[in-house]
């Protein structure tokens, strides 16, 4: 069964210092409103997929099926582990109470859901060993060329809603886009404009029963909501306007990524739930000690299951 770290926080009974530290991680980033955890059993894994849809075939009364082609190919990911720790002097604590203390907890828990989400588009063994790579590293090492789109000119173009539709076609039972702040509100702008998105109805969906399309507070394109990541300290700094597209040039643009959610699609990974550890007083020491640790990283079940869209410059939505 597939959770989201809020799901994860309330139906499986976690410690009291595990639990709390889950809930400020949840809220960091509206990745993990949508993205579902998968548990591993070791830090490296892998996903086999089919290169081809099975090929099957009739046959006439008497005579024996013949077996169909299937041909497979393998996705390597790995989890990576990253956390962080606090102490107060006890004195402090005697003379204050817990309260700056357990504040501190959760900004610190917080931390390491912004790092998880710094990583989760930019993530990059070659540059670092110690993270787990990221959607950009996924999309350009292991998934077909051809799940990247992109305008006609080599330094960019401004986001097509055309150029768009043929990104989420490309994408088997697509469920969510993510972009950055300021390409989600050239969204909302188009949502307004007539001329180029404002005609457009939207339907209710499963996340957002009420029906509400472009404008609300979660935005939807043709039933698909679009999620805006942002960076430490509210930074619009995840997708910003400073990528080239692949055989490009220009350094002036920016990515989104559709994906399909779950078990046969995009999800996130993790050796077990995230782990908090209050020590309190520790024995021969003046501090009150506490920690926080999380090994996760991204996995991808299919290529079919997500579609970049590159070279978007800084410039309104067009039709």
């Amino acid at each position: 069964m597939s959770l989201t770290l809020f799901e994860e926080a309330r139906l499986n009974k976690l410690d009291p210092a595990s639990m709390a530290a889950q809930f400020a991680i949840a809220r960091s980033s509206m990745v993990f409103n949508f993205l579902p955890f998968f548990d591993r059993t070791d830090f490296q894994f892998q996903e086999t997929y089919d290169t081809e849809d099975a090929r099957a075939s009739f046959r006439a009364l008497n005579e024996e099926l013949s077996e169909g082609s299937e041909d497979t190919a393998e996705l390597q990911f790995s989890v990576a582990t990253f956390g962080d720790k606090a102490q107060v002097d006890r004195k402090i604590l005697q003379a204050k109470g817990s309260t700056s203390f357990n504040n501190k907890k959760a900004q610190k828990s917080f931390g390491v859901g912004v790092l998880f989400n710094e990583n989760f588009i930019k993530g990059d063994q070659t540059s670092d060993p110690r993270e787990f790579n990221g959607l950009q590293s996924i999309m350009q090492n292991q998934v077909l060329a051809t799940q990247t789109l992109d305008g006609a000119t080599g330094t960019g173009d401004a986001l097509s809603l055309l150029l768009l539709d043929e990104a989420i076609q490309a994408v088997r039972n697509p469920g969510i886009i993510f972009c950055s702040k300021a390409l989600a509100r050239k969204f909302w702008a188009a949502g307004r404009s007539t001329t180029v998105a404002g005609f457009v109805n939207y339907q209710p969906n499963d996340a957002n029963p009420t029906g509400a399309g472009l404008g609300a507070a979660i935005t939807f394109y043709n039933g698909i909501p679009i999620v805006p990541l942002a960076g430490s300290f509210n930074r619009d700094d995840i997708l910003p306007f400073d990528e080239t597209k692949p055989g490009g040039s220009g350094g002036n643009q920016t990515s989104l990524y559709i994906a399909r959610l779950g078990s046969d699609g995009l999800y996130g990974a993790q050796l077990g739930n995230i782990q908090a550890n209050d020590f309190g007083n520790v024995q021969g020491s003046v501090f009150n000690k506490w920690d926080i640790e999380w090994s996760a990283g991204v996995g991808l079940a299919h290529p079919l299951a997500i579609c970049r869209v590159a070279g978007i410059l800084d410039a309104p939505i067009v039709a």
